[in-house]
C-alpha cells in the first residue's frame, strides 16, 4: 500500500487482501476469506461485498488461460501440457499428438468472447502459427523426424514430469530468441555503420 500511494492518486481502485483467521484447535482448516482492504471503490455494491468478505473456495473456475493475442509461450505451454495429460495411460506414446487434437484443445481453452461469427478462420490461422513456432524453436518435432513414431507431432522434453512442460516451452523460446535478437542487433549496427560511411563519402562529391 505504501508503494502504491507514492506519487499516485487514482480515482477508482480497490485493494483486496486474503485474510487467514485463526481457528480453534478442533477446526479442520483455517478460515480464509478475501476482504476489501483499501482504495476508492465507486460502486457501493462492490464496496459492501468486499467489506463483508468473499469466500474464495466458492468461486467458479472458468479455466480460460489465454486469448488470440496472447504471447505464444502461454497457449503453447497450456495446450502441450493438456495434450500430454490427456494421453497419459491411454496411448503408448503420450508425448505424441495429432494436429486435430491440438486444435481441439486450443479451442477448448481460448477466450473468444460472445461474437464467434467468422472467427474459425482466424483461430485456424493462429493454430498454424503456434505449431510453426513450436517446430522452429524445437518444442515439438513433426512426423518427418525419426523420433515421431505414431502421430503428427511429438513434444520434445526429456523429463517424465508433466509440470516441466511449461518450463520447457519458455526455456526453448527464450533460448532461441537470443541468437535471433543478436543477429538483428548485428544487422542493425552494420546498417548504421554503412549509412554513416555513405554519408561521410557524400561530403567529397563537391
Amino acid at each position: 500500500m505504501e508503494v502504491m500511494k507514492i506519487a499516485t492518486d487514482p480515482d477508482e481502485y480497490a485493494v483486496w487482501k486474503l485474510i487467514e483467521a485463526e481457528m480453534p484447535p478442533e477446526a479442520d482448516e483455517e478460515d480464509k476469506t478475501i476482504k476489501y482492504h483499501d482504495g476508492h471503490v465507486e460502486n457501493p455494491n462492490l464496496r459492501r461485498l468486499g467489506e463483508d468478505g468473499i469466500d474464495p473456495t466458492l468461486a467458479e473456475n472458468d479455466d480460460i488461460r489465454f486469448h488470440l493475442t496472447s504471447h505464444p509461450v502461454f497457449p503453447l505451454g497450456e495446450v502441450l501440457l493438456q495434450l500430454y495429460l490427456n494421453n497419459m495411460g491411454s496411448v503408448d506414446e503420450p508425448k505424441e499428438f495429432r494436429k486435430r487434437e491440438f486444435e481441439r484443445t486450443f479451442k477448448s481453452k481460448i477466450h473468444l468472447g460472445t461474437n464467434r461469427r467468422n472467427i474459425d478462420r482466424v483461430v485456424d490461422s493462429r493454430i498454424d502459427e503456434l505449431l510453426e513456432i513450436a517446430l522452429n524453436y524445437g518444442m515439438i518435432k513433426d512426423s518427418d523426424a525419426d523420433v515421431v513414431k505414431e502421430r503428427d507431432f511429438r513434444i520434445m522434453w526429456e523429463s517424465e514430469d508433466p509440470g516441466e512442460i511449461k518450463d520447457m516451452v519458455k526455456d526453448k523460446f527464450f533460448d532461441g530468441m537470443v541468437p535471433e535478437e543478436t543477429g538483428k542487433l548485428a544487422y542493425q549496427r552494420a546498417r548504421e555503420e554503412f549509412v554513416r560511411k555513405e554519408s561521410s563519402l557524400d561530403e567529397f562529391d563537391d
